[in-house]
């Protein structure tokens, strides 16, 4: 465990904060996975399927990191936070206004995404190595995998259907790792709090 780098009094603080926003993003991403694998083709905003589910999802999750970025201020992991948060926002924004274009560049979009969140992931966890960042490498890969699933390993037409479970499950495994995370704040605060004593 290699905190050195960060402090992470800003974070202890903060801790309650991050497990909210933990079991928020776990229930959504939880229920929209099940929801989309039971009912795909669901009928909303006039569009078939949970895209439109998945791209307020994306806003508000993108809304949250920016509450991230503001409690890692003067840290190095604002920065990290707050482009993932204008990468949230701009894709809900775009999948919101594009919902009635062409599936294809949904599934551009939607794998880029993918792809550029595990990418961020793994190389913030690597460069910061705040604590479990272990955790954080583990979860840029599921996305790396998902985007390549759907990117080479589907059809089209499957990728359709797969596009809102995929992101669901990326939300899903984020509101996990933060869960993870508040809870590792917590031994730390005690462990801190044993040395002093």
């Amino acid at each position: 465990m290699n905190t050195e780098n960060i402090d992470t009094t800003p974070f202890i603080k903060n801790k309650v904060s991050f497990m909210l926003r933990g079991m928020f993003l776990s229930v959504a991403g939880f229920s929209i996975t099940l929801l989309s694998l039971l009912n795909p083709e669901i009928k909303m905003m006039s569009y078939s399927g949970w895209l439109p589910v998945i791209s307020f999802t994306l806003l508000i999750t993108g809304i949250l990191e920016i509450l991230d970025s503001f409690i890692a201020k003067k840290t190095p992991l604002a920065l990290v936070y707050s482009n993932f948060a204008i990468v949230d926002l701009v894709t809900g924004g775009i999948i919101l206004f594009e919902l009635h274009n062409s599936p294809q560049r949904l599934l551009l979009l939607i794998t880029g995404y993918l792809f550029i969140k595990g990418s961020f992931r793994i190389t913030a966890a690597l460069q910061t190595k705040i604590l479990n960042y272990q955790r954080i490498i583990v979860t840029g890969i599921i996305s790396l995998i998902l985007g390549l699933i759907l990117w080479f390993w589907v059809s089209e037409s499957l990728a359709v259907i797969l596009m809102p479970t995929f992101i669901a499950i990326d939300v899903l495994i984020r509101g996990i790792s933060l869960m993870v995370f508040s809870f590792s704040l917590g031994k730390l605060k005690n462990n801190t709090q044993e040395q002093e004593s």
